[in-house]
């Protein structure tokens, strides 16, 4: 039988593992939501390419920052 050690063990690196497989859409999907809004404020305005270039980049600090929140919390949990 397994003793409780490597138990809890398992399920930190199966935590660690989905963590690491959510990175993509993390980093993904906030650069196409904002871009996508952009674009949508763009044709309701007539203000092409201006609201969606301003959503790709919210998009990608947002991204980015949740980015960097998983890698942080992934290597505060190895140490």
């Amino acid at each position: 039988m397994k003793n409780k050690r490597e138990t809890t063990n398992k399920k930190h690196e199966f935590q660690k593992s989905m963590s690491l497989l959510t990175l993509g859409t993390e980093l993904t999907i906030p650069i196409v939501v904002f871009a996508l809004l952009g674009y949508w404020v763009d044709t309701e305005w007539d203000s092409k390419p201006t609201w969606m270039v301003t959503g790709l980049f919210v998009g990608l600090i947002v991204g980015a920052y949740n980015f960097w929140k998983i890698i942080r919390k992934l290597t505060k949990n190895d140490k």
